[in-house]
Order: structure tokens, then C-alpha cells, then sequence
């Protein structure tokens, strides 16, 4: 009997995860599957819940910086020069400071959004994980999602590349929330 043509197609994708993806989609099942709606629903075990998406969000900023600065070790550029050992010693604030506007041509501006949020949710996040354990709430947490994700695409954009994290947001939209700078932190 000879081969029949298939009358079937076909189609086969997926979506290549790094380390960004994986904390995105992780915090954001934490933040709008795992948390309460509200406040006031609060427990011990979703206040902890919460700071733990606080520190998500703010892995998700400092994951896609050092993404886009790694391309950039070893180059010569006019006014910047880093090794790998400095790259791996170097702190995401540094990094902001000091490697962005060598590699870019511009500084980041701090002081507006997104990134007034983002440092905001980083100091946050330095004083949960290193100092105090400070308290979140589930609008703490959402607004530090939302941040990171508007604050990852200013990154893309500042730096000249079109952020490679679009399928994943099309995929697993992040809601509108308020930026982390106009929450009120307990």
C-alpha cells in the first residue's frame, strides 16, 4: 500500500524559561493565586508569603540588569571595562550606578518611574532579607510584581533591546497595579 499524505498539521512551541521567567511566573502564581484578595485577610503564613514576593520581584530587576550588562564583559568600550570577577562581584546598586550610563550613554534616572519603584523595592527587599524582615502586604507584593515588570521592560528599552520577555508576559499577563513607590509600607 503506498504512503498516504498526512491531512494533519501540527504545531509544537514553547517558551525557553530562564531565571527571570521562573521567578515572574513564580510570583506572580504567589501574588494572584496563593495571596489573599485584600489586606485584611492577612495571617502570619501570607504576611511571610508576601515578603517573599517582594524579594521575587526585586530578583526579577536585578536578573535582567546583570542580563544585559553580562554581553558587555571583557568589551572595550570608552568608559567601561569589567571583568568576569568583577562582574560576579559586583552589586546590583553599583551596577546601576556605576556600568549602565558607561555602556549606555545615559544614566538611569532614579528618581522616576519605574525606577523611583524599583529602588524603593530594593531597599525594601535589603531590609527584609539583611536587617529586619520587614513587613509586606499583598499590595506591597503586588505592586512590587508589577514594578519589576514595567521596571525589566525601561531596563530593555534603556539599554537598546527589545526585552525577550514579551512572550512571556502575552502568555502570563501581570494586572495593573500601583507602582511600589505610591504603596504605603507598614
Amino acid at each position: 500500500m503506498p504512503l498516504q499524505p498526512l491531512d494533519k498539521t501540527f504545531k509544537i512551541a514553547w517558551l525557553n524559561h530562564d531565571s527571570w521567567t521562573e521567578s515572574y511566573i513564580g510570583t506572580r502564581k504567589l501574588v494572584y493565586e496563593v495571596l489573599p484578595a485584600k489586606n485584611n485577610d492577612l495571617t502570619e503564613e501570607t504576611s511571610a508569603l508576601c515578603q517573599l514576593a517582594v524579594v521575587g520581584a526585586n530578583h526579577m530587576m536585578e536578573v535582567a540588569l546583570f542580563g544585559l550588562i553580562r554581553p558587555h564583559i571583557g568589551s572595550q568600550l570608552p568608559d567601561f571595562s569589567i571583568t568576569q570577577k568583577q562582574f560576579d562581584n559586583g552589586g546590583y546598586h553599583k551596577a546601576l550606578t556605576n556600568w549602565v550610563e558607561p555602556i549606555t550613554g545615559s544614566p538611569l534616572d532614579l528618581s522616576a518611574e519605574p525606577f523611583l519603584s524599583t529602588e524603593l523595592l530594593r531597599k525594601r527587599r535589603n531590609d527584609t532579607v539583611h536587617k529586619s524582615s520587614a513587613i509586606a502586604t499583598v499590595e506591597m507584593a503586588r505592586a512590587a510584581l508589577y514594578s519589576a515588570v514595567e521596571g525589566t521592560k525601561a531596563l530593555y528599552t534603556h539599554f537598546g533591546n527589545q526585552s525577550k520577555y514579551r512572550p512571556f508576559l502575552e502568555k502570563y499577563p501581570v494586572h495593573q497595579e500601583p507602582m511600589f513607590s505610591s504603596v504605603q509600607l507598614p
